[in-house]
């Protein structure tokens, strides 16, 4: 797990980004609660679209 400059921004074994951010803590079972997701190149694109025309 590399980690990039961006905080919460991490590189997996295969070179594909992902992020990851703590919610807080359960309060029944007091553990931390965090969310991990990915975008995947398409949706990039989608993004940068209105920026490039």
């Amino acid at each position: 797990m590399s980690k990039t400059k961006y905080s919460g921004v991490f590189i997996d074994a295969k070179g594909n980004f992902y992020y990851e951010t703590e919610l807080g803590t359960d309060k029944m079972s007091d553990k931390r609660v965090r969310k991990k997701g990915r975008r995947t190149v398409y949706h990039s694109a989608l993004s940068l679209r209105p920026v490039m025309n």
